[in-house]
């Protein structure tokens, strides 16, 4: 668990610093609703089948990893039309000036079967925008 949680901060870490050497500046303090702001346009293009929501709450290099596979954000498109996202929380847990953590816990109800998922979305803020960096997410699907 420590070196996760090691790699989780070095790598946000990495992206400051070199967002710092890009010449961006630090952005003026955020409130929590602006960090949740582009993880519910996330959630609702989702439940909308809106890919073009969707990709507007990412970065352009953005990537999902779900259960033991990586995918870019255009693996969303491949969500069937007639699979329902509902959202039972968004949680910020952490925001350091231009990095923050949120965990979403959502359900995708499927003709048969519920997935129960919770998600852990990585956030930048560049140039005074948040934008989702990366998801890891984690569903387990039962019996309707």
């Amino acid at each position: 668990m420590k070196i996760r949680i090691c790699a989780l901060v070095v790598s946000a870490g990495i992206i400051a610093a070199g967002a710092a050497a890009a010449g961006k500046t630090t952005p003026a303090p955020q409130t929590f609703d602006d960090v949740k702001k582009p993880v519910q346009t996330f959630m609702n293009g989702l439940a909308r089948h809106d890919f073009g929501m969707i990709s507007s709450a990412w970065h352009s290099n953005g990537r999902i990893f779900v259960m033991e596979t990586m995918h870019t954000i255009d693996f969303l498109k491949n969500i069937p039309a007639n699979v329902n996202i509902e959202v039972d929380t968004t949680e910020v847990l952490s925001v350091d000036a231009m990095i923050a953590v949120v965990k979403v816990q959502w359900r995708m109800l499927m003709p048969k079967t519920i997935g129960y998922h919770s998600s852990y979305m990585n956030l930048i803020n560049l140039n005074g925008e948040w934008k989702i960096i990366s998801e890891t997410d984690y569903g387990d699907e039962k019996p309707r």
